[in-house]
């Protein structure tokens, strides 16, 4: 089939001229739009920084029966960081079980919600599970604790969570 060269000539302009209509277009933002829009773009911080660092891994236990959460286990002391912070990476090592297992992350005295992560661990699995984390800022010197839960619950399946990632903001 031989090219309609104006026919393509016509679908250019076309696009073209969309194009040039939709980078034009102004939106009515409100201030606190605007300001809200400003802080989610934002993301300058300081390099990533590891905890617990030059520790032994957090051995996380998951509760008994299917998806019952296991005890929460600190691992990052209250005080240490000295100013805003967000979690980004979590390196788990060992999950001892077949199965789906869930993360909860917590923060600050009250044990706030940080963020729920997961992983399935199957024969084929590595020992090194890298999981994506992302949480809110927290506020400077707060806590994190970890608990996991398992979809089996049978026989404790346990994790070692040996490295979390995050990124300071000054």
């Amino acid at each position: 089939m031989p090219l309609d060269l104006p026919f393509l000539n016509r679908i250019a302009s076309s696009v073209s001229g969309l194009y040039a209509k939709l980078i034009s277009v102004t939106f009515p933002v409100s201030v606190a739009d605007q300001a809200t829009s400003e802080i989610l773009d934002e993301h300058e911080h300081e390099p990533q920084d590891i905890f617990p660092f030059g520790a032994t891994p957090a051995a996380l236990v998951a509760g008994a029966g299917a998806y019952n959460w296991g005890a929460f286990v600190e691992l990052l002391a209250a005080g240490v960081t000295a100013v805003t912070f967000d979690l980004h990476w979590a390196i788990i090592n060992n999950p001892d079980t077949n199965g789906d297992y869930e993360l909860e992350f917590v923060y600050g005295p009250g044990d706030t919600h940080a963020c729920y992560a997961g992983f399935r661990r199957s024969a084929a699995t590595v020992e090194i599970v890298p999981v994506p984390l992302q949480t809110i800022r927290m506020p400077a010197g707060s806590r994190i604790q970890c608990r996991c839960r398992h979809s089996t619950g049978v026989g404790a399946p346990s994790v070692a969570v040996s490295r979390v990632f995050y990124h300071q903001y000054t």
